[in-house]
């Protein structure tokens, strides 16, 4: 009996995997309005950072199941990748448009890091966030910077109500105040924060 309840459990935590949860779907959404409206591909490009590699493996397979990563529209920067492999991908997000199909780079912290990527790109996605502010910086830097040449950078945390990221974010906001408070100024670390 318990065997025939484990393989249930197993069954039912495979389908439950495949399916996307509320802030994933939020995700969907905002991908679907920007980067492909009306199912046609746009010129946008979109960073978005995981803090963990298995998010970043759980998002690459939701975004292949709703059509996301086909003709090389999605890559993936993760750490303990070659040398090699991290310049070849980075050359094709940084590549313009016409040239090169990627829209989506889905990283971890290991592309918050040496990186410019704000000529072809000035959107990016917090899907988890980091304990530290800085960590946060770091990776707004990519597209944040000298020579950005779009108007407005859009920098999105995603967090939903009552998760581990809200209350990472209540902490972080609490410091962010506090590096405010004593310096007079804190970078926006979190985005929009009318959103």
């Amino acid at each position: 009996r318990e065997k025939e309840l484990l393989e249930l459990l197993l069954g039912w935590a495979k389908k439950a995997a495949s399916r996307p949860d509320s802030k994933a779907r939020h995700l969907l959404h905002w991908l679907n309005t920007y980067l492909k409206p009306n199912g046609i591909w746009s010129d946008e490009r979109v960073v978005i950072f995981t803090e963990y590699r298995a998010t970043l493996n759980w998002l690459q397979e939701l975004l292949a199941s709703q059509g996301f990563t086909g003709d090389n529209r999605l890559m993936t920067l993760f750490g303990g990748m070659d040398d090699e492999r991290r310049e070849t991908i980075k050359a094709a997000f940084q590549a313009r448009p016409e040239i090169s199909p990627v829209r989506i780079l889905l990283a971890t912290d290991a592309a918050s890091e040496g990186i410019d990527l704000q000529n072809p790109c000035h959107r990016i996605l917090h899907m988890e966030i980091p304990w530290n502010p800085n960590r946060l910086e770091q990776r707004n830097g990519r597209v944040d910077r000298f020579g950005q040449p779009e108007d407005e950078v859009v920098i999105r945390t995603m967090v939903m109500d009552d998760t581990l990221d809200a209350a990472i974010l209540q902490l972080l906001v609490k410091k962010a105040r506090q590096i405010r408070s004593d310096y007079g100024f804190a970078p926006p670390y979190f985005g929009d924060e009318n959103n």
